[in-house]
């Protein structure tokens, strides 16, 4: 009788990896597609600080630009000494070899500007998620059970 359970057991544990692979050939496309329009909803947003700070986009539209381009970090702010007119100075490069094809170059202001739209974004951010969770809690979850929970009464245990 046990090895018979077993037989059956394995029988339908194929059954469910079989199931599962085909799952995972769907949503593992899906997955991808998600994960990539996210990452670039994210290079989006900090191009656009990036734009509005006083960095300038330029595009890579020569063979040498594109050359530079191609062997500059990806989506990183970059910092390099300058000679400018004489004076001593930082520049600042974000280069975007998969999207908009192009580096933006920003100064010391713009920069600091980057860091204060940075900062106001991190904060807003928080603010809404506390707010999210402000709603969350003010969730009266007992007026709709039981029932899915079980038959008991539903109790929001707070401070976990």
């Amino acid at each position: 009788m046990a090895r018979t359970a077993i037989l059956v057991s394995n029988g339908a544990a194929s059954v469910v990896h079989l199931l599962l692979r085909r799952a995972a050939f769907v949503l593992a496309p899906v997955l991808v597609v998600a994960a990539c329009a996210s990452e670039q909803a994210e290079v989006q947003q900090k191009e656009q600080m990036l734009l509005a700070a006083g960095f300038q986009m330029q595009p890579a539209d020569t063979p040498q630009r594109q050359a530079q381009l191609m062997a500059t970090p990806p989506h990183q702010l970059l910092t390099q000494t300058l000679q400018v007119g004489g004076k001593t100075t930082l520049g600042y490069v974000y280069a975007d070899p998969d999207y908009c094809h192009c580096v933006y170059l920003g100064t010391p202001q713009a920069f600091q500007a980057f860091q204060q739209l940075a900062l106001q974004q991190r904060i807003a951010n928080e603010q809404l998620q506390a707010a999210e969770m402000q709603e969350d809690a003010a969730f009266d979850w007992g007026m709709w059970g039981p029932g899915y929970w079980g038959p008991g009464e539903v109790v929001v245990v707070h401070g976990r």
